[in-house]
């Protein structure tokens, strides 16, 4: 059911399951919303609420303090193994339809959702991937949260180009050796 202007909610640590979820939201058409992973429930449900998010995405040890305010939970490390397509799923996404929110931390009060269009990260994207010339056989370490904007091309940035990106794993990535 997710589509254009549909807002999902990510609670997963910087990994693999955290690029699966944005791509499928993606994918679908949906914006994605990320949730800070060690921010507490309070805060998170409000989060969901204020975006009227109707999926959230999380690991099962989390849908039972995060559930009630979301339509549907989706628990990725639960998630059964589903039959593939080549192509990717049809939707009716324009380049004004929304991307993404991230929230604001919230230290003057509560969280406001900065609301993203696709053609603006896009965009951005573009211009910083013509800017270094990025190409295909370079390489980027995916070291921003989730919830802050330069993740934003961290993933597509890499992603838009064909390039690698590389995810530490979430408690080595402050560890240069790692």
């Amino acid at each position: 059911g997710v589509g254009p202007e549909s807002c999902v909610a990510i609670c997963l640590e910087r990994s693999l399951e955290m690029l699966v979820a944005v791509m499928g939201i993606q994918l679908a058409g949906g914006a994605y919303v990320p949730l800070d992973v060690r921010s507490p429930n309070e805060r998170l449900l409000g989060i969901i609420e204020q975006c009227s998010a109707q999926v959230l995405v999380t690991r099962s040890e989390r849908v039972q303090d995060l559930t009630g305010r979301a339509v549907h939970t989706l628990a990725m490390d639960s998630v059964a193994a589903v039959e593939t397509s080549d192509s990717p799923p049809e939707n009716a996404v324009l380049p004004h339809n929304l991307a993404y929110i991230i929230f604001t931390s919230g230290s003057t009060g509560t969280p406001k959702g900065v609301m993203v269009e696709h053609r603006s990260a896009l965009n951005t994207v573009l211009d910083i991937n013509s800017r270094f010339n990025l190409v295909a056989e370079d390489k980027l370490i995916g070291l921003s949260s989730l919830g802050f904007d330069l993740s934003v091309y961290d993933v597509f940035g890499a992603l838009a180009a064909g390039a690698t990106l590389v995810i530490p794993e979430h408690n080595r990535a402050a560890d240069p050796d790692h």
